[in-house]
């Protein structure tokens, strides 16, 4: 007999189990509103910055800044919805690869240039003559900053994936769930009994009936 398969994602949810659906719809709505102020904000960003004329490193750096924030609002953010909806169950495994690719590229190169700026704004202010960071330097160093971010989403994303499991295992596992209940409201039945029988409340140490008392003392008195 052909088993369908129930694809299993070990891309985690929520610590605590399924969320309710006010809290879907909360989680939903605040990251709706990020990704549309944050897409507008980032883009502005992007369009004033590129027309100025003077390339600076610090403009550079701002350029480099709006873009990965941009790249989180209108991809990292969406997709973390449609993940929410689902409760972090995808059928794809490249489709869970992805995600955990994106949130541990970005946000950590994002994080990354921001300590780039400052650095950037520490030579700026203190060493003014010393030319340490050029212009081609900062595009160096923002290449190597994307480097260690991919390298970085790339060894997580290999730690999350999806597996294709068969109904038939989890009718296995549901019916050692359903026996193990059984055992134990039988042994809850037995422990009633057991109480119900010590009516002395003695906890079973001595438990003898009366019948059996009585002939206990008619031995005694015949001897």
């Amino acid at each position: 007999m052909t088993t369908t398969p129930e694809y299993v994602s070990t891309t985690s949810s929520s610590s605590s189990g399924d969320i309710t659906a006010a809290e879907l719809y909360v989680v939903v709505g605040y990251l709706c509103v990020l990704a549309a102020v944050g897409s507008a904000g980032n883009a502005l960003v992007l369009v004033v910055f590129s027309k100025k004329k003077d390339k600076l490193t610090s403009t550079l750096f701002i350029i480099a800044l709006a873009s990965v924030d941009l790249i989180t609002c209108l991809v990292v953010m969406p997709y973390t919805v449609y993940m929410e909806i689902v409760n972090f169950r995808v059928a794809s495994d490249v489709s869970c690869k992805l995600y955990q690719f994106f949130i541990t590229c970005n946000i950590p190169f994002s994080a990354l240039v921001m300590v780039a700026i400052a650095v950037d704004r520490y030579l700026c202010i203190c060493h003014p003559f010393a030319r340490v960071l050029t212009l081609d330097r900062a595009k160096i160093l923002i290449g190597l900053l994307a480097a260690v971010a991919a390298s970085l989403g790339a060894c997580v994303a290999m730690f999350f994936g999806v597996y294709a499991r068969p109904k038939s295992a989890a009718a296995a596992g549901n019916t050692t769930t359903t026996d193990w209940s059984a055992a134990t409201t039988s042994l809850d039945r037995v422990t009633a009994r057991l109480s119900t029988a010590d009516r002395d409340n003695d906890n079973g140490l001595i438990n003898t009936s009366l019948e059996d008392r009585g002939h206990d003392q008619h031995i005694d008195g015949g001897t």
